[in-house]
């Protein structure tokens, strides 16, 4: 008995075929369609904003509408979902079809293309699936489901960082982007671990620390993963501060050293890797 109010916790197999298909599908238009560049540009004091439109970018942003609309459409069809709401559970997979979008554009159509296409799409889907779990806090699974949502939206942040550093970013854009991944990779991990509490002030300070850092850094001769795992130690540290401040019994400096030495290994690991 228990076993099958366990099965029919996991999504349905038509919907999850339907959506992954027309995930992957989006993923090829880009190989297959033309689309002229377009280019918005303006003169503001001090600083040139230009803006290049191509079907790339048209294709990034349709993968993740698509991915966003038919996470939401599978969610609501969850047997206990008495929400009305499911905007927490499709922002996450909507970035990472995003952020795989990225890389995957950048590189030709040979093997390492497909590696990667194969491995976004699956990952893609494994987050829904998560997300999908997540919804019932009474799952068995639903400790794995969210470890799982916490690890890749950090991962996800990473390979944006380091995507972000190898395409050579222009600060005018690097900041704003890594802000906002960084407010809501921090905001979906608090949702998770604060017991469905939206802390957005917290979100907001997580990533404006993580912006000015990225800021700090973006001129300096730095490798695209050193880059990276820079950029993600705030992010994955001061998460994790909030959190043990808020949850935990343990005293506030000890709370605060523990953090300090997580984030100093983390920045050796990556200078050592520059």
């Amino acid at each position: 008995m228990q076993e099958e109010s366990i099965k029919g916790y996991l999504p349905n197999i038509d919907q999850i075929s339907t959506i992954s298909a027309t995930i992957l599908l989006a993923y090829t238009l880009e190989r297959f369609f033309s689309f002229p560049n377009r280019e918005l540009s303006t003169q503001l004091p001090g600083i040139y904003i230009n803006i290049t439109l191509n079907i790339q970018t048209l294709v990034a942003l349709l993968i993740a509408g698509l991915t966003a609309s038919g996470t939401n459409w599978l969610l609501r069809s969850h047997p206990t979902n008495k929400k009305k709401n499911t905007v927490e559970h499709w922002l996450l997979p909507a970035m990472t079809a995003l952020v795989i979008a990225i890389p995957l554009f950048q590189v030709p159509q040979r093997l390492i293309w497909w590696i990667g296409f194969a491995a976004g799409g699956s990952l893609i889907i494994f987050i829904i699936i998560a997300e999908y779990i997540s919804i019932n806090p009474q799952d068995q699974r639903f400790s794995y489901a969210a470890g799982a949502i916490t690890s890749i939206a950090f991962v996800l942040f990473l390979i944006l960082a380091t995507a972000i550093s190898y395409a050579e970013t222009r600060l005018i854009w690097l900041f704003p982007a890594l802000m906002l991944s960084g407010f809501l990779v921090s905001l979906r991990v608090f949702r998770l671990r604060s017991h469905d509490r939206w802390l957005l002030s917290e979100s907001f300070i997580v990533s404006l620390i993580t912006a000015q850092i990225a800021a700090g850094l973006h001129y300096l001769p730095l490798s695209p993963i050193t880059f990276g795992l820079t950029t993600l130690a705030p992010v994955y540290v001061l998460t994790n501060l909030f959190i043990n401040l808020k949850q935990t019994e343990e005293s506030i400096p000890v709370i605060i050293v523990e953090s300090v030495v997580i984030l100093i290994i983390i920045w050796l690991v990556a200078f050592w890797l520059r």
